[in-house]
């Protein structure tokens, strides 16, 4: 499903999830950087401009909005997917209001960010309506609708 030339970036605080988002996506067939620190983050997504990145909305160093309209400012191409726990539609319109490109609910299944991911690549992916993870599609132009993959 990935493509070797789809540089995606992750930006989590988490390094148990950072590794095993790292480990998905790569098995998916993308190329991977990584970054636990937001901050940091930022210098290499400007200098490397990723195709897409995955980062969470509550960073230590820096709140989701700001990362992302930041990043969508060094890096206006990249796609943004943001991932948190508190996913719901109040969220996706902070998001939106950001910059960002889709919402991903945590935990996170394989799957569903494998999907999302290769959704904001362009890649057609189907939504599987067996599999109970969920993601928000920002590009629907539907606030708050909800897609099961």
């Amino acid at each position: 499903m990935g493509d070797g030339e789809y540089l995606i970036h992750l930006v989590h605080h988490d390094s148990n999830v950072l590794l095993a988002l790292y480990d998905v996506l790569s098995a998916a067939g993308f190329r991977v950087a990584a970054s636990s620190n937001a901050l940091d983050s930022l210098a290499y997504i400007a200098r490397s401009k990723p195709r897409a990145v995955l980062c969470h909305w509550e960073m230590p160093e820096i709140n989701g909005a700001e990362l992302v309209e930041r990043l969508k400012h060094s890096s206006p191409a990249s796609r943004v997917v943001v991932s948190s726990p508190q996913a719901d539609a109040a969220m996706y319109g902070e998001v939106r209001a950001a910059g960002g490109d889709d919402l991903l609910a945590e935990p996170f299944n394989p799957l569903a960010v494998v999907h999302a991911v290769s959704r904001m690549l362009g890649f057609s992916v189907p939504y599987l309506a067996t599999d109970p993870a969920a993601t928000y599609d920002l590009d629907s132009g539907a606030v708050g609708r909800r897609w099961d993959l």
